[in-house]
């Protein structure tokens, strides 16, 4: 086969440019690879940041609701223990008139019963 020279350059010439081609597309397939990989890493990333900041709030709603909760019991708790004393200070006043309302009462029944002995000496009534 006799080639001539420029048939011949004409060859190298197509497959060194065939190769350039080739060679090009492999690169840029590996740099595209490498990028979506990049961009897989990148957006994966993103979506823990978000998770993080969805989490974050919820942590931050979860304290001001336990926050606020803790603080309707503290004055639920106050309220009560307000109200329960008023209510010990009235039963004790209760209390202290019963005790006088019982003393009256016992001197009433001792005046009674010292009557009662008086008329069953002076009557001789016996049981």
């Amino acid at each position: 086969m006799n080639l001539d020279p420029t048939t011949l350059i004409q060859i190298i010439t197509s497959a060194i440019v065939a190769l350039g081609i080739w060679y090009k597309d492999i690169i840029a397939q590996k740099i595209g690879i490498k990028k979506a990989k990049s961009d897989v890493a990148s957006a994966s990333l993103s979506n823990v940041q978000k998770n993080l900041d969805i989490y974050q709030s919820m942590i931050d709603d979860i304290d001001a609701r336990y926050k606020l909760k803790l603080k309707e019991v503290e004055d639920s708790f106050s309220e009560t223990i307000t109200r329960l004393t008023h209510e010990v200070e009235g039963v004790k006043q209760i209390n202290k008139e019963l005790r006088e309302y019982i003393e009256e009462q016992k001197v009433i029944i001792n005046k009674q019963s010292k009557r009662l002995d008086y008329f069953k000496k002076k009557y001789n009534e016996v049981d």
